[in-house]
């Protein structure tokens, strides 16, 4: 059956976009879902215990983990299912009529400021006594569940109390920033030199539910304010014809691209490998092809981040943007050309062909004339031609495969080939909606070149 994706409002009531937990047994799983949002990034593990919190600001590491114990009338309870749900990951107790769930939870879509639940919820059908203790830090530990680690000057950090009370506990991080954990039940105790421990108890009559719940937060440092946070995002997908499981999976494919959407301190962006701050430009690309049908605001400011930070004078487009430094720091790896130039054309065609701005295109093509005059540079009888001596990770090769070490993928690339004569006539396009009527022809010319060129020198019949 044939399938459609439409970018339009739809309410609550419409489409099938009720997104539904994935469900597995604690045991079975290495590691936790991430959680994420314009202004940080959480790792877990298995048991809903938190893994890190991680700033897109300022890339610092903080609640290093949590350790979660629950009793039951003195007897632990063990941990027999994990939900990952769209906000929160939870974990589920179960003992003969009792029912505990542990949840991690962070809004994904509108982020006010940098705040974490860590919310415990119990279900009895008899009298019993539930007793929680949950243990974490503040600093940041080195992480046996999750690959990325945080640095070690994170590590290192050290934090002073500012104010201590039996619900709230705020410590002062050596670079300024301000942590709180904060609690309307249970109790609360500071640990030095940058632990805390919260105890709640639980008193079941039989038949009630009861919660409880702690806040971590980061209160304020080199973060923005929340206003200058918020993404807007107008438009959610309505899938129709479509198999249940891909829709399924077509729903989180756009909850995780939600979560790794971040403001840093250069401006918006995302990262392949989160949590980071390095964006990628040819990665940028291809999430703009996919996110411009539900998340089109960020993708225009990903996009004016580029513009404004990842060209170089010539009209090269970098390979990676780190966002951490204003202005981002670029890397081009050496290469005369690779398929970020390309790559760009093409995200800013489809992101003016998607919303139709005609008036954001017209700003935005002074930074297209550039990077296709420049594109047409690099070519050589139709025939785009990469140059590299070097052959270290990343430095050697022309496109993605720049892990690689030992060889060197330059000359004239296949890849890079293809790419080019797709964003050359793109770039005919933009500059024909533009009325840069001589510059779209020479475009038209150079596409028609790079084409025949692709089909009469690189393609094998084998």
């Amino acid at each position: 059956m044939a399938w459609r994706i439409l970018a339009e409002p739809i309410s609550p009531s419409q489409g099938n976009h009720t997104v539904h937990p994935l469900r597995y047994p604690t045991e079975t799983l290495a590691t936790g879902p991430s959680l994420g949002n314009s202004v940080c990034f959480a790792r877990t593990t298995p048991t809903a215990d938190l893994d890190h919190l991680w700033m897109s600001w300022s890339g610092r590491w903080y609640f290093g983990g949590t350790t979660i114990s629950i009793t039951a009338d003195g007897l632990p309870l063990r941990p027999l299912w994990t939900e990952h749900r769209a906000e929160s990951v939870c974990c589920l107790y179960e003992d003969a009529g009792l029912q505990i769930r542990m949840s991690v939870r962070l809004p994904y879509r509108h982020a006010p400021a940098v705040a974490l639940r860590l919310i415990v919820r119990c279900a009895a059908q008899a009298a019993s006594e539930v007793r929680v203790e949950i243990r974490g830090t503040f600093g940041a530990r080195p992480s046996p569940w999750h690959r990325r680690q945080p640095s070690p000057e994170d590590v290192a950090r050290s934090f002073a109390p500012v104010d201590i009370t039996p619900n709230c506990l705020t410590v002062r991080a050596d670079c300024g920033d301000l942590l709180r954990v904060s609690a309307r039940t249970g109790e609360l105790a500071w640990l030095a030199p940058d632990s805390w421990r919260w105890t709640g108890t639980l008193h079941m009559a039989g038949k009630q539910r009861e919660e409880r719940a702690l806040l971590l937060e980061v209160l304020h440092g080199d973060d923005t304010r929340s206003d200058q946070l918020r993404i807007s995002r107008a438009s959610r997908l309505r899938l129709s014809g479509m198999d249940e499981t891909i829709a399924r999976a077509v729903q989180w494919a756009v909850i995780n691209s939600e979560r790794v959407a971040h403001r840093f301190r250069a401006g918006y962006g995302f990262t392949n490998d989160p949590p980071g701050t390095l964006l990628v430009t040819r990665d940028m690309a291809w999430f703009v092809f996919g996110a411009d049908w539900y998340m089109p605001a960020f993708c225009r400011r990903m996009l004016d981040a580029v513009v404004q930070q990842g060209l170089y004078p010539s009209g090269k487009v970098a390979e990676y943007l780190d966002m951490r430094c204003q202005p981002a720091a670029r890397e081009d790896y050496g290469l005369n050309i690779a398929d970020p130039t390309p790559l760009f054309l093409l995200a800013v065609r489809h992101h003016a062909a998607c919303t139709g701005d005609t008036a954001w295109l017209s700003r935005t093509y002074p930074s297209v004339r550039l990077a296709a005059a420049y594109l047409q540079s690099q070519t050589v009888d139709g025939l785009v031609m990469c140059r590299s001596t070097e052959d270290t990770p990343g430095r050697g090769q022309c496109g993605w495969r720049n892990v690689l070490q030992g060889l060197r993928i330059s000359g004239s690339v296949t890849e890079l080939q293809a790419l080019s004569a797709s964003a050359l006539r793109a770039a005919a396009e933009m500059a024909a909606a533009c009325r840069d009527v001589d510059f779209a022809r020479g475009c038209t010319r150079a596409a028609d070149l790079a084409a025949e060129a692709l089909e009469s020198r690189l393609f094998s019949p084998q």
